[in-house]
């Protein structure tokens, strides 16, 4: 009860928290880190450890991205990194061990959920067609996207409006990918926190594949191309993302979800004691949905990539190449074992 009750208090203090100015707040997130490295008495409630994590990693403002990055680091110490036989070295604060590591991990996905929505607003401000004109920047871009898109003889302002809203997007996306690596690549046990997991990774390729439609020419007919928005410039930004989803996102998701189905059939028998039994009927229906979880996971990868050979296809002349570095082999090989 009494740490039920700190957990509330947490979530009190932040509401609070965030009326003061922003040095205020990140002096708070340094407070409730430091609650975070408690020892004695260790903290055991999930529910505390979640709360003193969100607090820490929403009120850094800006830097909140990058602070989830290093509790997700800490929370594979605790666990362990895949793929490794030695557990490495743990400096994680004393709230994060075995009793918590895990749901302070779904936490960190949960968190991820939020900043995918943003770029969800993000994106849909850009297909709209940015702001309202004047070079007000991203934020005041998507506003006058709200506010119901392109006035009239503002082409080269919404131009622009559109290209700092996707540069936004891309920078957020690439921070996003920098965290989801390190949270696929922890060895992750609770079925509760996989679930989240790969809800969350759908979302993340969903939200790669409309970016990366977004910057298609326009079809149809040359009226409606030239009244349409014209599409966002391949920048750099754009080419860094994708080149980082290729190097450290797709290979350790393919990787954890092979893993995890090769390993699923020898589970099943074992929990299930007879044949035909209640347990092995559960594991059953978990190994159904996991197919069709991870098969969807694979749609949208797929589908990412296919946006990304459409791009290549419409700017052959200017010799782009958005597939360097992805194993294509490997992700036929995954689908013929998802299915």
């Amino acid at each position: 009860m009494v740490d039920e009750e700190a957990a509330s208090l947490v979530e009190v203090v932040v509401a609070v928290a965030r009326l003061l100015p922003p040095p205020g707040q990140r002096a708070v997130s340094d407070v409730c880190w430091e609650l975070m490295d408690q020892t004695e008495p260790q903290v055991t409630h999930t529910g505390l450890v979640r709360a003193l994590m969100a607090a820490h990693v929403t009120l850094r403002g800006t830097e909140d991205l990058p602070a989830l990055r290093a509790v997700a680091g800490h929370v594979q110490e605790v666990i362990g990194k895949a793929g490794d036989e030695t557990q490495a070295e743990c400096s994680a604060p004393g709230a994060l061990h075995d009793g918590t590591a895990q749901l302070a991990a779904m936490e960190a996905l949960r968190l991820l959920e939020g900043h995918l929505a943003e770029g969800e607003e993000l994106m849909a401000a850009a297909v709209r067609g940015g702001g309202c004109g004047g070079g007000g920047g991203a934020e005041e871009a998507a506003a006058g996207a709200g506010r119901g898109g392109v006035a009239p003889g503002g082409g080269a302002a919404a131009a622009r409006s559109v290209g700092q809203l996707v540069e936004a997007l891309c920078r957020r996306l690439a921070a996003v990918v920098d965290v989801l690596q390190t949270v696929v690549q922890t060895r992750l046990g609770n079925p509760q926190v996989l679930e989240v997991q790969t809800e969350v990774l759908i979302k993340t390729y969903k939200l790669l594949g409309a970016l990366a439609k977004a910057h298609l020419p326009t079809k149809g007919s040359a009226a409606a191309a030239s009244a349409a928005p014209p599409p966002p410039p391949l920048g750099r930004p754009f080419h860094d993302l994708v080149a980082r989803v290729h190097r450290d996102l797709t290979p350790p998701v393919y990787a954890a979800v092979g893993e995890d189905l090769s390993a699923a059939p020898q589970a099943a028998p074992q929990a299930g004691g007879e044949e035909g039994g209640g347990a092995m009927r559960l594991s059953s229906a978990k190994l159904r949905r996991d197919a069709k979880s991870y098969s969807r996971l694979v749609h949208a990868i797929e589908d990412w990539e296919k946006q990304l050979l459409a791009l290549e296809k419409a700017f052959k002349a200017q010799g782009v190449n958005l597939m360097r570095g992805a194993k294509r082999s490997t992700n036929r090989d995954f689908k013929i074992m998802a299915r």
